[in-house]
């Protein structure tokens, strides 16, 4: 209980202190590179704020798995769910993890958006599931930089 008290305040103390472009890059340095990617993944999109370029094989789509990008690695792993898939009960067991038996990254946090308009690329009602492997602060610092 302790530990779960003081989470939201060493978050807190993190974000406070904000990421210099310094630790972002000690953050990148721990991540793969696109070159792992599997065979058919291909840039999907530019530089989108707060999640990097996105990746993917087209035959996935809108599905996924969609890789986000930073500076050329890796930094998420982002499923796309259907509203409806959500209100009927439908399962997505067994979603590959990561590719190629290689180690996926620790995932840092998860972000789960519900998008009742849809998007480019997918433009029904859906929820856009990221699971990132860098922090909330490096994301942040990942767009300073871009926008420099």
């Amino acid at each position: 209980m302790l530990l779960v008290a003081a989470l939201p305040i060493g978050l807190a103390m993190g974000a406070a202190s904000g990421a210099s472009a310094g630790s972002l890059k000690a953050e990148l340095s721990q991540l793969p590179r696109t070159r792992v990617l599997p065979a058919g993944v291909v840039q999907i999109s530019p530089y989108v704020p707060g999640m990097g370029e996105h990746w993917a094989n087209p035959a996935n789509l809108p599905f996924g798995p969609i890789y986000c990008v930073i500076e050329g690695h890796i930094t998420c792993m982002e499923y796309m769910i259907s509203q409806k898939d959500f209100a009927e009960g439908v399962s997505h067991n067994k979603l590959v993890p990561w590719f190629d038996g290689k180690r996926q990254p620790p995932i840092n946090h998860i972000d789960i958006g519900f998008e009742p308009n849809g998007h480019h690329g997918y433009e029904i009602p859906h929820y856009d599931i990221h699971m990132y492997f860098l922090s909330p602060e490096a994301r942040l610092a990942g767009d300073k930089l871009v926008t420099k």
